[in-house]
């Protein structure tokens, strides 16, 4: 065999020996790219599973200490605060007041400020029928689209929404002040969740839509 054959022979076998070692350092960095990346992924996988768990476990623990009323009457029911006022000596009209507005009450009820134009921070209005909570003389709500597009009660009328799953409506009420209002129709009877100290709908609380989430129909 010819020194060029020979020679052939071995740069192509240098080349073929080098190109090999350097496929498997560069495979072996590729892998162990791919798994420092499988690392992280799976980091911040169980964080973000973290972050969940803990968002759940806020938003259960949240209303954990509040206290729950049933109306069984009228069979709904909601949660609010254990420091606020609740007070159901109408069961039509079920009031809780914040520490806040519960001392201002008991301002109003002594005599001690005058009680012109003092609300609830929430009333859960109760009535068996529409013509009962037509507030009207002579009534003129003979359905619940009558109620909702009563300008004389609700300026810009209300708008749909849903409350405890079920189509409801909300908007203003109008009359001696302004308070943002639900309202919606549970076979033929009528409920209305109105924010006494709220005029628009940005004006409501953490707390208030906290309360507001967890009013629900009972059995």
């Amino acid at each position: 065999m010819s020194n060029f054959w020979k020679i052939f022979i071995s740069v192509i076998a240098t080349v073929i020996i080098v190109g090999g070692e350097v496929y498997y350092l560069m495979q072996k960095q590729i892998d162990s790219i791919r798994s420092d990346n499988q690392s992280k992924m799976n980091e911040l996988d169980d964080q973000l599973k973290g972050l969940q768990s803990s968002d759940t476990t806020t938003s259960t623990d949240e209303t954990a200490d509040w206290k729950t009323y049933t109306n069984t009457d009228y069979k709904f029911s909601f949660k609010y605060p254990s420091d606020w006022t609740l007070n159901s000596n109408d069961e039509k009209a079920v009031t809780v007041n914040s520490p806040e507005n519960q001392a201002a009450k008991q301002k109003v009820d002594s005599g001690e400020m005058n009680g012109e134009g003092y609300m609830s921070d929430i009333t859960f209005y109760s009535y068996n029928s529409l013509s009962e909570a037509d507030g009207n003389n002579p009534k003129k709500w003979t359905n619940i689209s009558d109620m909702i597009s009563d300008k004389g009660y609700f300026p810009n009328g209300l708008i749909k929404t849903s409350l405890t799953g079920q189509t409801a409506y909300e908007g203003i009420e109008g009359g001696f002040g302004q308070y943002y209002i639900y309202v919606l129709q549970k076979d033929s009877k009528i409920f209305k969740v109105l924010f006494g100290n709220v005029e628009t709908k940005d004006k409501l609380t953490l707390i208030d839509k906290k309360i507001l989430s967890t009013f629900q129909f009972t059995k």
